[in-house]
């Protein structure tokens, strides 16, 4: 299962969001040095099954998009993650209460793969 994420241990993305999974920590080592630079928490079979599952959910809103819209969204956060993280442009997103969250979820993913780190969400006063 999956627990909190801490600061210090590397996450996996799973369903949208950051999570530590259930297996054993493993040390990145600096081989220049010996240093450890970072700590990953590394998946369980149950917790690779929950990735491969959200994945195949994903992928049925996902894969109903049009190649074109699909490149089109991509190529536009490929540029912007090309830029170093204080100078890239922020992506705002406009809910839209039609809008199932599945294809939501699917262009923050894209986005955040694609190394856009500035995201925000305006308007969502509408639905307090």
């Amino acid at each position: 299962m999956t627990a909190t994420v801490s600061a210090s241990v590397a996450s996996s993305w799973i369903n949208g969001a950051a999570v530590i999974t259930g297996g054993a920590n493993h040390q990145v080592i600096n081989p220049a040095n010996g240093d450890v630079v970072a700590e990953l928490a590394l998946a369980t079979p149950a917790d690779v099954d929950t990735a491969v599952e959200v994945a195949r959910q994903a992928q049925r809103g996902w894969g109903s998009a049009t190649p074109v819209d699909r490149a089109t969204m991509d190529a536009y956060f490929a540029d912007i993650g090309k830029k170093p993280s204080d100078q890239q442009d922020e992506i705002h997103v406009n809910p839209n209460r039609l809008a199932k969250y599945d294809a939501v979820a699917l262009v923050l993913a894209d986005a955040q793969r694609l190394g856009a780190t500035h995201i925000g969400f305006s308007g969502i006063d509408q639905y307090n």
